[in-house]
């Protein structure tokens, strides 16, 4: 039955207009100038201002709108933009009466393309990518079985394997690190035979070896073999909310070994006359002393928390934590540099000593904590652990203002150093290691020290020391490491320094052992320093920036401030440096260390090897920094960034990590090498499989490879070993943050309420023109725009 007919046009024009779409400054103005409305208003000269008013408060608000503002994400994907933009994006708001001249910032609505372009992915991978990457988990999976079956084979209970001289070598004092290391690993592989394995050898062996064992290095012991014990207990189902292991002893056996073993490093905290711990404690008596230079390094006493934090938490013992946590407090009081620190300190008299700021050696696992220190506590009520964030936050502004620089000719983004503090002139270098031997002869015996001037073609020793002794300087690329032996021995002088067997304490001071021996006074610095390198930064600004969610959702949920923005963009260019890298040479593996290319820096003649790489003059990659030792710091950021962006572009980097390894790093009789010249081909092996490579290296590979769902960033906080540690009912915007959604609105409902018109006339078409338009505010810039009351 057809519809009749409208009596006139006029009826038509009626109809039309109750479901046409009508824009909200049509509405206003209708109303304003209708019947009873347009009486009522114009009748006084109050409502003939605010009617003014609103009507030129609305075309500003759409003339700023409609024209294009830049945005901190428009300056992001252009590298940050201008300085200019910067500087505008920091005062954005800084009066009121700006608002009429300039709109806030805001991110425009993206399309498939461009959320593509700016780092966002939606959407589940197809069925033949989440094949082709469950084949390539399996492929690490394998990996890791092979350089497991090496260990068991020829190192078993040692604490590292030398898989070319097919034996084990302890140099983390004797505790079977490697065995510890590996557990979570498996764990999370659901590797049950390994599990096995190394339970049984925990449960039957590491009790007794704590209890005799003499020298340990308090960081090192505490991140490898506490780290593992604590994690090996939550996913063997001590917390009782996950259970991967079906073998291997009860998970109480875990906790008890490192609940003795942390009572013992426990002295490190309690002999310190400050809160600043000593750097090596005697096991076998409870005992602890510091370096033979009196000096502690800022990130290992400051990378120490997070283990003892989750061993409080599970064990009942405030103790640990409280220890632990103090170290964070001192630093709080300390002088700083924009946030940045030198990288060592007196335990002593609790100050810094020296002026050298790097993220390298050293200083990286300082910054590293402070974030995920206050990830782990964040949720406890009342814990005033917010200083924690801010110190990181005003850390990454200052990394950000004095250690970023860009290559030349291709921009790569990378983190330098500052050796003489923040007043002196600026180093273009990622460091993983900076080693360099001096070797004396005294009566045919040669004491070979560690020293820092790989750089330097000549030391200037004394003539004194010239005319006594001969002395030869070579660099190269092993962990802090005093040897003695005759000059006569069959290894000779520059033989294969990994078959000498007399380690020493990784902070033990080259130039005292030096005097006693040659009975003059060196007047050189030596340092001996072993560090991971700058490329765990990357994965930290991005935990930092949306607190392990994704960032899709921390944009959908208005989580993200500008300078969370800001560090994310960072954090994926620094990733890109780090993984060309590894591109640039010949054997597609990274140096330890590489320097860059700018315009006050440049060494020709020392590329990485690989012509084809556009970035082959942009890294300098000197002779005595060639090695590779297996580290993981990369594939961590670039697992990361991927849990986070969603971007598959860090899976294919890491597969090629991965590949490269396997092809020039694997040992057919079992395990994995170090390398000597990552930019020569067939490169020279190096007999050493460190215990991060089944600890890190490999388990960050298989869950970069992985479901994202398994060990979750936002319920779980890997320690600097990538021994990861649950987040107990985490609040995520309590404790401290700054990105509280509904602040912006209610404070600018209190400026316009007590000024203006009723807010209540205002607020539902705001929220719902923001939630239109993806308006993310910040609530940290609240107070500046509007001034509130």
């Amino acid at each position: 039955m057809s519809k009749s007919l409208p009596y006139s046009v006029k009826d038509v024009h009626y109809d039309n207009a109750k479901f046409r779409h009508r824009s909200f400054f049509k509405v206003i103005t209708q109303t304003l100038f209708t019947s009873d409305m347009k009486r009522e208003c114009v009748s006084c000269s109050t409502g003939k201002f605010l009617g003014l008013f609103m009507i030129f408060g609305l075309a500003c608000l759409m003339l700023t709108h409609a024209s294009k503002t830049p945005f901190v994400t428009d300056g992001l994907s252009k590298g940050l933009g201008t300085n200019e933009e910067q500087k505008v994006a920091t005062d954005v708001g800084v009066r009121f009466k700006k608002l009429l001249r300039r709109a806030p910032w805001l991110p425009p609505r993206l399309s498939g393309n461009e959320k593509a372009s700016s780092g966002i992915f939606t959407g589940k991978p197809n069925e033949h990518d989440e094949e082709k990457w469950k084949a390539r988990q399996r492929n690490v999976k394998e990996a890791f079985i092979h350089a497991w079956s090496g260990y068991k084979k020829f190192a078993m209970g040692y604490d590292e394997l030398l898989p070319l001289s097919m034996q084990g070598f302890d140099g983390l004092g004797g505790l079977g690190a490697t065995v510890v290391d590996s557990l979570d690993t498996a764990m999370i592989m659901g590797l049950e035979e390994v599990v096995s394995e190394a339970g049984s050898w925990i449960e039957s062996n590491l009790l007794e070896r704590i209890s005799q064992k003499g020298d340990v290095n308090l960081f090192e012991t505490t991140i490898r073999v506490l780290g593992g014990l604590l994690s090996a207990y939550h996913l063997g189902g001590g917390d009782q909310d996950m259970n991967l292991a079906n073998t291997g002893p009860k998970p109480t056996i875990y906790l008890e070994i490192a609940k003795n073993l942390a009572d013992r490093l426990l002295s490190a905290f309690t002999s310190s006359p400050t809160p600043i711990p000593y750097s090596d404690v005697l096991l076998k008596n409870s005992s602890a002393h510091p370096a033979h230079n009196l000096l502690s390094s800022t990130s290992e006493v400051s990378t120490l928390q997070l283990e003892f934090n989750y061993l409080s938490a599970i064990s009942g013992d405030p103790k640990y934590k409280t220890e632990g946590m103090k170290v964070f407090a001192h630093f709080k009081t300390l002088p700083k540099v924009e946030g940045l620190v030198p990288i060592y300190i007196s335990p002593h008299s609790g100050e810094f000593i020296g002026q050298e700021i790097r993220l390298g050696s050293r200083g990286d696992s300082y910054y590293e904590y402070l974030i995920k220190v206050w990830l782990q506590l964040r949720s406890i009520q009342d814990g005033n652990f917010t200083y924690l964030y801010d110190m990181y936050e005003e850390a990454m502004r200052g990394v950000r203002h004095l250690l970023v620089e860009k290559t030349i000719p291709n921009e790569l983004v990378f983190v330098g150093e500052l050796p003489g503090g923040s007043k002196g002139s600026f180093s273009p270098k990622m460091d993983h290691l900076d080693i360099c031997l001096l070797a004396c002869t005294v009566e045919n015996v040669v004491i070979i020290l560690v020293t820092s001037f790989c750089s330097s073609s000549k030391i200037n020793l004394p003539v004194a020391c010239l005319n006594k002794l001969n002395w030869y300087l070579r660099c190269i690329k092993v962990k802090p490491v005093l040897w003695i032996y005759p000059m006569g021995s069959t290894r000779g002088l520059l033989g294969p320094f990994h078959n000498l067997y007399l380690p020493v304490r990784s902070n033990f001071d080259p130039v005292s052992l030096a005097q006693k021996r040659v009975g003059f006074t060196i007047k050189t610095r030596l340092l001996a320093h072993s560090a991971k390198a700058v490329c765990f930064l990357p994965g930290t600004l991005a935990l930092g920036a949306t607190k392990g969610i994704t960032k899709e959702k921390a944009m959908k949920d208005n989580l993200l401030t500008i300078e969370d923005f800001t560090n994310l963009k960072l954090a994926e260019d620094l990733a890109k440096t780090c993984f060309e890298m590894y591109s640039v040479t010949s054997t597609g593996l990274a140096p330890e260390i590489a320097y860059f290319h700018t315009e006050d820096f440049y060494e020709d003649g020392l590329d990485g090897g690989n012509q084809s790489s556009e970035y082959v003059n942009d890294i300098i990659i000197k002779f005595n920094d060639r090695h590779n030792l297996l580290r993981p710091e990369t594939v961590e950021s670039l697992f990361v960034l991927y849990r986070i962006t969603q971007d598959p572009k860090y899976r294919e980097w890491g597969w090629q990590i991965f590949q490269s390894f396997e092809k020039y790093t694997k040992v057919d009789s079992g395990g994995y090498t170090s390398l000597n010249d990552v930019t020569s081909l067939p490169p020279q092996r190096r007999d050493k499989m460190e215990t991060f490579f089944l600890g890190e290296t490999l388990k960050y590979l298989y869950l970069l490879f992985g479901d994202s769902s398994v060990i979750p960033l936002d319920k779980f906080v890997f320690n600097t070993e990538a021994h990861p540690f649950p987040i107990k009912d985490a609040i995520y915007l309590e404790g401290g943050s700054n990105m509280m959604k509904g602040t912006i609105f209610s404070n600018f409902c209190k400026c316009v309420d007590s000024q203006l018109f009723p807010c209540s006339l205002m607020w539902s078409w705001i929220k719902e023109w923001i939630k239109q338009k993806q308006v993310y505010f910040q609530a940290h810039i609240s107070g500046r725009i509007y001034q509130p009351l």
